[in-house]
């Protein structure tokens, strides 16, 4: 008989018997039966759980992405935010000198 280690970051490790290889006799059917049942559920369950941490792993990359991507827009539209300004000075002041005569420009 080999014994499994199963558990989660939740709860207690649980130490699951793998089945005894069936002899044949007719008294220990019920037994077999019953110790196969628990161990594929014990499996089955442990399993379930892997794949809910994996997909919860996933949920958790995707997020951190996205929040890297809107770091970066803002920062692009601050970027522009500034250039706009700094077009409308540019503009501005080239409409201050059409208006100014030249001999007060620098």
């Amino acid at each position: 008989m080999e014994r499994v280690m199963t558990g989660s970051n939740m709860g207690p490790q649980v130490e699951v018997a793998k089945p005894a290889i069936f002899d044949g006799e007719a008294g220990k059917v019920g037994g077999f039966v019953t110790t196969c049942r628990l161990y594929l559920r014990m499996k089955m369950r442990e399993a379930t759980k892997e794949e809910a941490g994996k997909k919860r792993e996933e949920r958790d990359r995707k997020k951190k992405q996205k929040k890297r991507k809107m770091v970066e827009v803002k920062r692009i539209t601050e970027e522009w935010e500034i250039w706009d300004k700094e077009e409308e000075v540019a503009r501005s002041e080239a409409e201050v000198k059409k208006l100014v005569p030249e001999k007060f420009h620098k």
